[in-house]
């Protein structure tokens, strides 16, 4: 191996991203022998003392660099990373155990938040000095692991934790667990984990085996076998999926209407409260959108005419060089409309019909995304008992965006996706302290399910399963998807 590509690959790494590298060596190199390893060289020789790297064979850099999305590195080392995708393919060939690798991409998912959650769960269980505000969920697996808490084989207390905290982070574990499963009946070890979500599904070994998030393994039309997130199997074809190629992607405006005084004084005067929380949506929602490489616009408490204009005015833009556009709107809503600040309802219809391939071409084939978080009428889904607030009998941690209109959303015409925080006729809720709770699920999906490659129709099959579960204020919520997309979505963070 090269002394001077090593030093090439070292001065390009983070010392964050050595410390995820040697993460993923723990089962070759104990922690302890770690701790005279300075840099990604030390590390790399060290493996090489090992015997894990043949005379000409550096395998096992290629994939560490792959594993930690430093894709442009393995052209350091004569590769691709579709090179490594399809070597990752060959039974036995990679030298990152399937569970370690799993735990990895558990720490990629986890959120700042989160962690904070996790290191709650586990101050009874671990020393209150290694749950430090320094400490990284990758030190603190690795405590739980020295505390025999953790392992291959004795998942229980992380998988306890993960339920209480995220959905997706339990999904992990469980695929692991599956992959396992597979692997004691005969399947090749380390495929599932090798391929992660761009390979071959598991073949199901039993009914339950057959779904994850609500979809099942099965053919499409064209008799093409599907993954359990509705991928085909063999790579897309990149006519099936929308271009996301150009940075910026396109623009995204976010409407965030907070104040409501105006609505007051009409006659009849409107009694809207000020959405309190809101600001904390559009903050998500900017740093979510500017992670997937959108341009980022925000409008504060705009009337209805200024509704309007905006729209107008993204409408006359060229998006020729753009490969998408995003509107998210916060607001007050009705059936099939939003408020404005003044309290007019403006119909949805109203404002998706900006974009069609009539009024705006360079538009043309490209995904058009609105995500609303409004209410849609003034009932409330029943739920489980406890108090909310609104306008009746609500408490004051939670609110509703409510009041009745044409419940036609979306344009006739192709490329359009609608993300509803509600069904018709139904509230939908906001916590005055940590935002509404569809917008926020949106943006912890879309954050763990793009880093994942998941397309946009799974993710919000996610955020209508974490929000429906809730409860909220003595109701339910159930978001709502709407779309007329033609081709597969995905936002690629990389």
């Amino acid at each position: 191996m090269d002394l001077n590509i090593l030093h090439q690959i070292d001065e390009d790494l983070e010392s964050s991203e050595v410390s995820s590298l040697k993460f993923l060596c723990l089962d070759h190199i104990p922690k302890k022998k770690q701790q005279t390893i300075k840099d990604a060289k030390d590390l790399f020789l060290r493996l090489k003392d090992k015997g894990l790297m043949d005379s000409d064979d550096s395998f096992i850099i290629a994939e560490l660099l792959y594993l930690i999305k430093r894709f442009k590195l393995l052209a350091l080392l004569g590769k691709s990373k579709q090179e490594v995708e399809e070597t990752l393919k060959t039974p036995g060939k990679s030298r990152i155990c399937s569970y370690r690798k799993m735990l990895f991409e558990l720490s990629e998912d986890v959120t700042d938040a989160d962690l904070k959650d996790i290191k709650f769960f586990l101050i009874q269980k671990l020393p209150r000095c290694k749950l430090e505000d320094s400490a990284t969920f990758l030190d603190v697996l690795i405590e739980m692991e020295k505390q025999d808490i953790l392992g291959e084989d004795n998942l229980e207390v992380l998988e306890e934790i993960c339920q209480k905290i995220s959905k997706d982070l339990e999904e992990n574990i469980e695929e692991f667990k599956r992959s396992k499963e597979g692997e004691s009946i005969g399947e090749p070890a380390d495929m599932e984990a090798a391929f992660g979500d761009s390979g071959p599904p598991r073949t199901p070994q039993n009914p339950e085996d057959r779904s994850e998030n609500g979809q099942s393994i099965a053919n499409d039309d064209c008799g093409q076998t599907l993954s359990v997130d509705g991928r085909p199997i063999t790579r897309d074809d990149e006519s099936e999926m929308y271009d996301m190629s150009h940075k910026p992607r396109g623009y995204c405006i976010i409407i965030n209407n907070k104040h409501f005084k105006l609505a007051r004084q009409r006659e009849p005067p409107r009694i809207l409260k000020d959405r309190e929380g809101t600001d904390i949506d559009a903050e998500s929602l900017q740093k979510v959108f500017k992670e997937l490489h959108f341009e980022v616009i925000q409008h504060d408490d705009l009337n209805s005419s200024q509704l309007y204009e905006v729209m107008g005015v993204y409408q006359k833009r060229d998006h020729s060089n753009r490969d998408a556009f995003i509107c998210c709107i916060l607001s007050h809503g009705v059936k099939g409309a939003v408020e404005a600040v003044d309290g007019c309802p403006v119909p949805i219809r109203d404002l998706t019909s900006f974009f069609t391939s009539r009024k705006c071409p360079s538009l043309i084939g490209k995904p058009k995304i609105f995500f609303i978080q409004a209410c849609q009428g003034s009932l409330m889904q029943k739920g489980a008992e406890i108090q909310a607030d609104g306008e009746n009998q609500y408490t004051q941690q939670y609110e509703t965006d409510a009041e009745i209109m044409q419940p036609n959303t979306i344009p006739d015409d192709s490329d359009f996706l609608l993300g509803m925080a509600t069904v018709e006729d139904y509230l939908s809720f906001r916590s005055v302290y940590q935002g509404s709770f569809y917008i926020q699920a949106l943006c912890r999906n879309l954050g763990q399910g793009c880093r994942r490659n998941k397309d946009i129709l799974t993710i919000l099959t996610a955020v209508n399963r974490e929000v429906s579960q809730g409860n909220y204020a003595n109701a339910k919520q159930m978001p709502e998807p709407r779309y007329t997309l033609t081709k597969r979505l995905v936002f690629p963070i990389s």
